[in-house]
Parts: C-alpha cells; sequence; structure tokens
C-alpha cells in the first residue's frame, strides 16, 4: 500500500498572490458597509425599541457570522489536509475566507469610530484589535492559515448569539418556542464552538511554539489569554441570565428552567398548572417582558462577542 502523499504547502502558499488576498480584504469591507447601507435605507422593525445604530451593527454581524459559518464549515470538511499542518496550510479557497473576516472585523472596527462607539464597547473595539490584528498579519504572511479557519469557527456559535440578541431586541416573548430554540443553541454552540476551538488552539500554540518566530508566539498568546478570558466571562453571564434566572427575575435551580424550557419547546406549554402559578404565570405567552422587564444589564447592550 502506498503512503498518501503529504501536500507540498511551499508551493501552495507560492501560488498565492497576496494582491488577491488585499482586495478580496477590502471587498469584504465593502459589501458590509453596503448590508449596512441597505438595513439603513429599509429601516429597523416596528417593534425596536433600541438603539437603530445598535440594531443594524448586530445585524450586520448577524450576517457575517452567517457567511463565515457556512464557508468555515465547507473548508473543514473540504480541505481535512489542513489539520496536517495549521501553520503552512493555504489555498484561494481558506485565504478568501480569513480575507473576508478581516475584513469584517476591519468595517465594524471604523463602524464603531464613526458612531463614537469605539471607548464605549471598549471589549468589542480590543476583541477586533487582538482578533483583527492577528488575522491582517496572517493574511499579509500568507501563513497560519489553518490556525485562523479553525478559530473563526467561533463564529458558528456567533449566529446564534447574534440571533438570540436581535430576538429580543424586536421584544420576542422570552417564553416563545423560537426563542427558547436560539438560546439553548447558543449555549450549546458555545460549549462546542468557543470553548472547544479556544482549548484546541491554546493547547497548539504550546505544540507549535518551536515553528514560529518569539514575537508572533508572544502576540498570539496573548490574544488567545484575553479571548479565553473574554469568553468565560461572556458564558458565565449567558448562563446566570439564560439558565438561572427564572421569568420573575429571581435565581431559580438550573434543572427548573431545563424542566420549563424543554416543555413548552416540545409541547408548547409548561410542565403543570401548578408551576405556572408557582413561576406567576397562567400561559406561556403571559410570560413575555416587556421591553425593559427583567433583562439583565448584559444583553441590554451591543453583541457579546
Amino acid at each position: 500500500m502506498t503512503e498518501a502523499k503529504e501536500p507540498d504547502f511551499s508551493a501552495m502558499r507560492d501560488d498565492i498572490e497576496l494582491r488577491h488576498g488585499v482586495y478580496f480584504l477590502f471587498a469584504s469591507m465593502l459589501f458590509f458597509q453596503l448590508v449596512n447601507w441597505i438595513l439603513k435605507s429599509k429601516g429597523p422593525p416596528k417593534t425596536l425599541k433600541e438603539d437603530e445604530w445598535k440594531w443594524r451593527n448586530l445585524y450586520v454581524s448577524w450576517v457575517h457570522a452567517l457567511i463565515i459559518s457556512i464557508w468555515c464549515s465547507v473548508s473543514l470538511l473540504a480541505y481535512p489536509e489542513l489539520f496536517q499542518n495549521l501553520l503552512q496550510h493555504i489555498n484561494y479557497f481558506t485565504y478568501f475566507c480569513v480575507c473576508l473576516a478581516t475584513g469584517y472585523f476591519f468595517y465594524d472596527f471604523l463602524d464603531l469610530i464613526v458612531n463614537n462607539k469605539l471607548f464605549k464597547m471598549w471589549e468589542v473595539s480590543l476583541h477586533h484589535i487582538a482578533v483583527g490584528g492577528m488575522f491582517f498579519y496572517n493574511v499579509m504572511l500568507r501563513g497560519m492559515i489553518g490556525f485562523n479557519v479553525v478559530a473563526i469557527a467561533v463564529e458558528i456559535n456567533s449566529l446564534f448569539l447574534h440571533w438570540r440578541k436581535l430576538l429580543q431586541m424586536v421584544q420576542t416573548p422570552y417564553q416563545s418556542r423560537h426563542y427558547l430554540l436560539i438560546k439553548y443553541l447558543n449555549l450549546l454552540s458555545f460549549i462546542v464552538f468557543r470553548f472547544g476551538v479556544l482549548a484546541l488552539i491554546t493547547s497548539s500554540i504550546f505544540v507549535w511554539s518551536h515553528k514560529v518566530t518569539t514575537h508572533y508566539l508572544v502576540l498570539i498568546s496573548l490574544s488567545m489569554l484575553f479571548m479565553d478570558v473574554l469568553n468565560a466571562i461572556l458564558f458565565w453571564r449567558l448562563f446566570k441570565s439564560d439558565v438561572l434566572r427564572g421569568p420573575s427575575g429571581g435565581q431559580v435551580h438550573p434543572l427548573v428552567t431545563l424542566q420549563r424550557d424543554w416543555s413548552i419547546i416540545l409541547w408548547g406549554v409548561p410542565p403543570s398548572s401548578q408551576s405556572h402559578h408557582r413561576n406567576g404565570y397562567t400561559k406561556v405567552e403571559a410570560a413575555a417582558p416587556s421591553a425593559n422587564n427583567n433583562v439583565p444589564e448584559h444583553v441590554k447592550g451591543r453583541k457579546e462577542d
């Protein structure tokens, strides 16, 4: 039996022209600006009670997450050889995927500056500097593309994270099947595609550390430290809001929340009439909060990535 020949990664890199990546990066920025203009011309939903810019900004982020989730998934399935060498793998399909994500980070960072949100939303600004900066460096280097493709698998979770927030912004009832389903898809995908991906990349830093320069190792280590801490905090906030908080705003046992929510998802009603009265509502629809009722502080703001 003949052994599978290892891809010639050096030749693959030589086939990639940097100018194509730069063109695609700027095209990505223009595309997301176009999405923003379309949303602005159509106007927000009538049920929106929050800032219109915040809604548009989050909607553009959702569009980015949708496109990248599909592109990244296809990349990982179509090119499994990238796992053989996360540092050197590259082709135009995976390269342009990273360019698209980098262009979005640049677009969103500029959007924050133009709308005077840079310091108010400092955690998002720092995220874009840490992640977008590393992505841009790799685009210019035409290296570490495999790592970047794996890293942006977190956008699979961002798809549901932003979807959840968009539903809140248009006052979707918290006890509706739609909202509950997205809520649990968000929590599940967070564990798999954020913690799982971050754990893989963090551990890979030590495995591949001898193959990168010292300054790059320091930069990527600081970037991953920031992302690990940020996402741990974010998950705890989501868990407190979506699992430990009851319909009346008080703290409840996680099993109580799970039983109530999945009863609504599967059968359309809470577990029993007794639990209805105990939790302060008699119908599923009655649990829907008003515009500001029982909405935790961390979900009143902008996107949570």
